[in-house]
């Protein structure tokens, strides 16, 4: 009996029943699959689309100015306080190269006040020129006046010193002179001192006993108080001049002047006179009593006369009276004749010195006195003679010229809440422009930041600048500076705004341009090659997430996308979509959410990330009209 086979119809049942299940899977599916697209299909059938594209990327940042002169000359008003304009230049001059050479006048300034200033100055300064001559030749004769007092104390001192070695002789002289000279080099130390440190309360050192009055002379006096200084200075020539001197120590010139020791001079003339007029008178004597004692004998024997002896007896006594006379002369000049001479030719010569010393001492004073006024009046002739150039440079100010070629532009001042009408008849001030002259050669434009993205802006980066006269003209330039600190012109209108004005330097200056144009400059920050891309209105925002709606043979797929860099119309997609697909520039609105809060489009960095760069897309967006630079709209797929 051949073997039994197995039953297969059981698995072929079996496998028919799946079939037939994921049949009706799918035809489940693709039910509601077309259901969906039925409500996205009416909004997306017309939609406008765009295919995905790789290519350069450039993330710019856009801002608004106007072109300016780079460089610029600025003429000021630089009369002091204010003034009135005379007559000006008429503004849009073209200034040659002639008049330059010529010296055209662009401004004429009123200088009817500084002319009167003038006047009077010139008064002033003749003054003071006469002073300062008044004061030069005082003090030249104030330094020979000087040059003679001192001249002639010297030579008093001399000629003390040469009656002092003619009276006592020349050795004891010296000795008087080294001992005076060394009490007044002590003494002018002493004034010194005093007057740099007390001028006030000149006085001998304490250690020093006051002098001791010599026999039969007065005490010295005191001296008096020191007055202050007439300028009211303690110190310098002046103030130790006017110190009251201290006096010196007398000299005990009997110490050194002795009968004894004295050489040849008067005094030992003197003396020797009335030693021999003293040997004279004894031997006179002794001859008159040895006459008057033969005489007695001749008497006594009555060899002569009464009469005779008498004569012989009154010769006698003439001869005694006149031993005692020549005696008491030679005790009366050795005791006080010869003393007080010695004293007072040693008085005199200190004295001499002392003269000497007060008159060096005046000249010094009267020399400071007369330098000083000289410097006084040399001061005051100075300040006059400022004062007389600065009024002559206001006028010849008054008058402004042409120094170099170029356009005529009236300056309207640096206030921004006042208007300065610049016209004959106009008042201005001080440090106030009145024409700018710019250079049409090389042109530039200053456009202001905002905060939010100015630490994207580099010096060096390119510049594409449309000037709003001519939008079909893009001209190229480079940024050159970036201000350190926010501009402050409109403060008071927006606080809030902080903007940094950035110069950027024009490559090329048309003819057609000109300074005060408004125009637009797109900074290039970055440059991103070969990065997929597409509009910035392609990528919209729902459930809090990036994301594109791509069409595809089936209909309408929203997908979620990561965006990268955003420049000024496109952005970077970084995944979510290929290159070649075609994505819709509008999201299409479901049912029942058209007006769902959470759904945004257009703008998603704004909404997905918080950076610089995000912001300046939204400042760029705002700012530039609809009409700009748009994507290529592809045929619709």
């Amino acid at each position: 009996m051949p073997p039994q086979q197995p039953n297969k119809a059981p698995r072929k049942r079996k496998l028919r029943r799946w079939i037939a299940a994921a049949l009706v899977l799918g035809l489940l599916g693709y039910g509601g699959w077309r259901l969906a697209s039925r409500e996205l299909a009416p909004q997306s059938a017309s939609a406008a689309t765009f295919r995905v594209l790789r290519g350069p990327l450039d993330v710019t940042v856009v801002e608004g100015g106007s072109v300016e002169a780079k460089d610029k000359l600025e003429i000021l008003c630089e009369v002091q306080g204010s003034t009135k304009i005379l007559s000006i230049v008429e503004e849009g001059k073209m200034i040659t190269p002639e008049d330059v050479e010529k010296g055209l006048v662009l401004i004429e300034l009123d200088s009817k006040q500084l002319l009167d200033q003038q006047v009077s100055q010139e008064l002033d300064f003749q003054t003071s020129l006469a002073a300062l001559t008044r004061a030069k030749e005082q003090y030249d004769i104030q330094l020979i006046d000087n040059e003679s007092t001192i001249k002639a104390a010297e030579l008093a001192v001399k000629f003390a010193e040469m009656d002092l070695a003619a009276y006592v002789g020349e050795e004891l002289a010296a000795k008087i002179v080294a001992e005076a000279q060394k009490i007044e080099d002590a003494a002018r130390l002493l004034t010194q001192q005093n007057g740099s440190t007390q001028p006030a309360e000149p006085s001998l050192p304490a250690e020093t006993p006051p002098p001791t009055p010599a026999p039969g002379e007065a005490p010295a006096p005191e001296p008096p108080p020191a007055a202050p200084p007439a300028n009211g200075g303690d110190t310098g020539a002046a103030a130790e001049a006017e110190a009251p001197e201290p006096a010196p120590p007398p000299i005990d010139a009997m110490a050194i002047v002795k009968l004894d020791n004295l050489g040849d001079g008067q005094a030992r003339q003197k003396i020797r006179g009335l030693e021999n007029d003293l040997v004279l008178s004894e031997q006179d004597l002794s001859l008159a009593q040895v006459k008057l004692e033969g005489t007695k004998r001749l008497f006594e024997k009555e060899f002569v006369t009464k009469n005779q002896l008498d004569s012989d007896q009154a010769a006698y006594d003439r001869k005694v009276i006149a031993l005692e006379t020549a005696q008491t002369s030679k005790e009366l000049f050795t005791k006080y004749e010869f003393p007080k001479m010695v004293e007072k030719l040693v008085s005199d010569y200190q004295e001499t010195l002392r003269k000497l010393r007060r008159n060096e001492r005046m000249a010094v004073s009267r020399s400071a006195q007369e330098e000083a006024d000289r410097v006084s009046a040399e001061a005051r002739h100075l300040l006059q003679t400022r004062k007389r150039q600065e009024i002559a440079e206001q006028i010849e100010k008054c008058v402004i010229r042409a120094v170099k070629p170029g356009l005529v532009i009236y300056g309207t001042g640096e206030s921004s809440y006042r208007e300065e009408i610049i016209e004959a008849g106009a008042n201005v001030r001080e440090r106030q422009v009145l024409i700018t002259i710019p250079d049409m050669s090389v042109l530039a434009l200053t456009v202001k930041v905002h905060e939010s993205v100015v630490q994207l802006v580099k010096s060096g980066q390119k510049v594409r600048v449309r000037v709003d006269a001519f939008p079909a003209e893009t001209l190229t330039g480079v940024v050159h500076s970036i201000a350190p600190l926010p501009d402050t012109t409109n403060r008071w209108m927006n606080p809030d705004v902080k903007v940094y004005e950035t110069k950027v330097y024009l490559d090329e200056a048309p003819r057609w341009l000109r300074p005060g144009m408004s125009a637009e400059a797109e900074i290039l920050v970055e440059r991103h090659e070969n990065v997929l891309q597409v509009p910035i209105q392609a990528v919209s925002i729902r459930n809090d997430r990036q994301v594109c709606f791509v069409k595809t043979a089936l209909g309408v797929e929203e997908r979620p996308v990561e965006t990268g860099a955003m420049g000024l119309t496109m952005a970077e997609i970084k995944s979510g979509v290929e290159e070649g697909e075609t994505v819709l520039l509008r999201a299409p609105a479901l049912p029942g959410d058209a007006a769902s809060p959470g759904e945004k489009q257009g703008r998603p960095a704004e909404e997905g990330k918080e950076g610089g760069k995000e912001k300046a897309e939204k400042g760029r967006r705002e700012k530039r009209p609809e009409s700009g630079e748009a994507p290529e709209k592809p045929a619709e797929q």
